[in-house]
């Protein structure tokens, strides 16, 4: 596969994670269309009156350039509330006050229907998350917010990456009808969102391929996995930092707490301890995200390492018990009970894939720790994902969407990984010695590692924005299942027969797959 091939094949999934992702929970909306409003300002005689004009005055055939020309306003089917004047000693303070009466009509209806389009505005907008769980929806407000979120074992309990709430079936409002109108979604809609959901998976297990074969080609020439592991790290900055700096893409805003910050800027006049203590304050607010980081970049370290200690095929038999964990720290950490036969029904899964994988099995400690290890992380990163994605995300910040939230995880991760580097920094003099004498290596590296870094950062963000569509545990089954399709993978890239115990496996681990769909369908 030429260089040319690869950038276009990077160019498309580039493309199509980003639409996909744009369109995950884009409804159909019919909008009313947007006209000008107008009022006109009558008598009920049908006259318009001039502001601060007497009737007298506006009888006759004003010349004057500097008289007051009220602005054309009118109102379909428009009555005054008052009745009809007659004519008095005192007309003109009459006049005066019906005129005031119109103004303020005119105020009141006018900031009504300026709220109502802004709302209409709003609804137009789509968001990549839910903004909380949300049981009863008694505003417009509350609904335009809710996303349809599915996850696709289509459990019982109304797709569990919500919690316990009701069914997810509301759609934003149609202003044709009540506000708070429930609108069932329909068979044709859950396809439509199973379909999206598989397409994305489809790119995950894609992207995943294509970065274990070109970090395990740049392992076995460089057989140093910390600084290759920060090296892709850094590699996946660019993909989100330009589009940012050229207005391409719309950047995160991160709020304070202004209370808080208002003692801040009362309690000290030094800038550097007032600048520490904002700093405390963006930790202490955005501490879900701190977390994310560091969990996504030291599993994905612990990953590399496994990488390099061991083959492919033992690597993944080892995260293939990932389900496990994820029903494991589930039940400790957000108290998520399920029952024993759905616990059972992730046996074969693992089974399936320890199968498929058990040909090629080469043990090694440090690898077997290691992915154990990454297994954690990875499991505690997709749940405090998840309960943060579970949040009213509008309070934390302004485009939050998936995209930007892991770009936020890359940058932090990026941060933490750096003082790793530390580690392999005594073989970095004979690296250098190495690849200086056999500059054909060194550019054969380059390509994999560069690669690597980019097919790294877009499974990554496709696996994050998956996960805001299915529940952790079914997230988890889906990143089984791609293992498979990893695994029989390379045994075509580097040349190893496929086995009848590997196929065997196969079928075991995508039907225990089928079986804990049903299972948790039914059970729970």
């Amino acid at each position: 596969m030429n260089v040319l091939t690869r950038t276009l094949i990077i160019t498309i999934f580039f493309n199509l994670q980003i639409y996909i992702g744009k369109c995950l929970n884009h409804d159909n909306i019919k909008n009313i269309k947007n006209v000008p409003m107008n009022f006109h300002l009558k008598n009920t005689n049908g006259k318009i009156y001039q502001k601060n004009k007497r009737p007298s005055q506006i009888n006759r055939k004003n010349t004057n350039k500097q008289a007051f020309n009220i602005p054309v306003f009118s109102i379909p089917n428009y009555k005054p509330k008052y009745n009809t004047c007659t004519k008095t000693k005192n007309i003109a303070f009459v006049n005066s006050r019906i005129n005031q009466a119109h103004n303020r009509n005119i105020q009141v209806t006018k900031a009504a229907e300026l709220n109502a389009i802004k709302k209409i505005k709003n609804d137009k907008k789509f968001t990549l998350f839910n903004s909380g769980n949300r049981d009863n929806i008694k505003t417009y407000e509350h609904d335009i917010n809710k996303g349809i979120i599915d996850d696709i074992s289509t459990t019982n309990n109304s797709y569990s990456n919500i919690g316990d709430t009701s069914e997810n079936t509301y759609q934003p409002n149609n202003f044709n009808n009540t506000l708070t109108e429930k609108k069932p979604c329909t068979f044709l809609n859950k396809a439509v969102e199973v379909g999206k959901t598989v397409s994305l998976l489809g790119m995950w297990y894609v992207c995943n391929i294509f970065y274990n074969i070109e970090n395990k080609k740049a392992l076995n020439i460089l057989n140093m996995p910390i600084t290759i592991a920060i090296t892709q790290i850094y590699v996946g900055l660019p993909i989100f930092l330009i589009p940012w700096l050229l207005k391409l893409r719309n950047q995160p805003e991160l709020f304070y707490d202004e209370q808080e910050l208002k003692r801040i800027n009362m309690s000290d006049r030094n800038a550097l301890i007032k600048g520490f203590q904002k700093y405390v304050l963006f930790l202490k607010k955005y501490s879900s995200i701190m977390k994310q980081s560091i969990y996504h970049g030291y599993a994905h370290l612990l990953s590399v390492i496994a990488m390099g200690a061991g083959a492919i095929s033992f690597v993944h038999i080892v995260k293939a018990s990932a389900p496990l964990f994820a029903a494991f720290f589930s039940y400790f950490f957000m108290n998520n009970k399920m029952s024993i036969y759905t616990y059972s029904s992730l046996v074969p899964i693992v089974f399936g894939v320890s199968l498929a994988s058990i040909k090629e099995l080469s043990f090694t400690y440090k690898a077997l720790y290691s992915t154990l290890s990454a297994n954690v992380l990875s499991t505690m990163r997709a749940i405090e994902a998840k309960i943060m994605m579970g949040k009213n995300l509008d309070k934390l910040g302004r485009n939050l969407t998936p995209e930007n939230i892991f770009a936020l995880l890359t940058l932090s991760s990026a941060i933490f990984l750096t003082p790793a580097l530390y580690i392999d920094s005594h073989k970095w003099k004979d690296a250098y010695e190495y690849l200086m004498n056999n500059k054909n290596v060194l550019k054969v590296l380059g390509r994999h590692v560069l690669m690597s870094g980019v097919w790294f950062y877009l499974y990554n963000q496709l696996s994050f924005i998956s996960l805001n569509r299915l529940n952790h545990i079914t997230h988890a089954v889906a990143s089984t299942v791609k293992r498979v399709f990893l695994i029989l993978t390379s045994y075509f890239i580097f040349g190893t027969k496929f086995s009848f115990l590997g196929g065997l496996g196969s079928s075991i681990a995508v039907g225990g797959t089928f079986v804990y769909s049903l299972v948790k369908k039914k059970f729970g």
